[in-house]
């Protein structure tokens, strides 16, 4: 696979079939930047994104009070808010075929992408490099993708505990119970991954996290960067700018297995997707007619 995935599982089937339902301008954008976009985990329309269920919150501090009483630094307490703060996902519906409830769900976006598991991963590979010193900085280590691709687990935050927790990034992949039918599989980069930098000391708009430095060296003076725990208003406070999304460069050929308009589309509208697709370059044949028009079998014998 060209991302990695670290502790982030692989979906239990193979290969499945991903869909993402969106408007005509942000389907012409995705085919004009030849990218997709990961907005800010924080920026989600749900406020529980990225945050822990009670009994989750609980544990961890009990946790930090079982091992270090008042002494436990604050930047570790408060490293889910980090997380939330600095990572970026794009989210894909999981299902073997269209969904009638998503298209109400989106009723205001005529246009659905087809893709699978396997096209999303790779159309991701082997872009970011070249990308790399343009537009896209997203990588400390050139030689590695930081996304990881993984199906969302689904909760109830006042009952459910979270599991793996122990890997903050894990907060990523949780979402309330109501939101279960998306049935989610998301590409996630972290914000471990970015290299977030002061502003007033680096003219990179971003600032490194160093989740894994001993907590004791993190306000010894010996490094530079900044090391503070980033909820948002030490964001604010620090003068940081964090983005609220990234572009991140695909293949498009190889992500789109075809773009299927949304049920009774207007033959007019059809065409004239048809025909801005192929202005920009790619085959008309990859728009199609929703499978939802097709008409129902009758047991009436044919005329002859």
């Amino acid at each position: 696979m060209p991302h990695i995935q670290e502790n982030f599982p692989e979906p239990d089937e193979d290969n499945p079939e991903l869909w993402r339902y969106m408007s005509l301008a942000k389907f012409l954008s995705i085919l004009h930047e030849d990218a997709l976009y990961f907005p800010r985990l924080a920026d989600l329309p749900d406020k529980f994104e990225g945050t822990l269920s009670e009994p989750t919150a609980e544990a961890l501090r009990n946790e930090v009070r079982r091992c270090s009483g008042n002494d436990f630094p604050d930047a570790l307490i408060t490293l889910p808010e980090a997380v939330r703060q600095t990572s970026y996902v794009n989210c894909w519906h999981r299902n073997s075929g269209e969904s009638m409830a998503m298209w109400n769900q989106y009723s205001k976006h005529p246009i659905a992408i087809k893709s699978t598991y396997t096209r999303l991963s790779e159309s991701l590979g082997s872009v970011i490099e070249e990308k790399r010193e343009a537009r896209y900085p997203i990588l400390n280590d050139p030689s590695e993708t930081p996304i990881r691709i993984s199906p969302v687990n689904y909760a109830d935050y006042s009952t459910d505990p979270m599991e793996r927790i122990e890997d903050v990034s894990q907060v990523t992949l949780y979402k309330r119970q109501p939101f279960r039918y998306e049935n989610e599989i998301r590409a996630v980069i972290l914000g471990e991954s970015l290299e977030l930098i002061d502003v007033d000391k680096s003219p990179s708009p971003t600032l490194h996290i160093g989740f894994e430095d001993d907590p004791d060296d993190l306000d010894n003076g010996e490094n530079s960067q900044v090391r503070t725990p980033l909820t948002k208003s030490a964001i604010e406070d620090l003068n940081l700018r964090v983005e609220k999304g990234l572009y991140v460069a695909i293949d498009v050929e190889t992500l789109i297995e075809s773009v299927v308009l949304k049920p009774d589309t207007p033959m007019f509208v059809f065409e004239a997707v048809q025909a801005v697709v192929r202005e920009m370059g790619f085959s008309e044949d990859m728009v199609r007619r929703s499978s939802i028009e097709r008409d129902p079998v009758t047991t009436d014998y044919p005329e002859t």
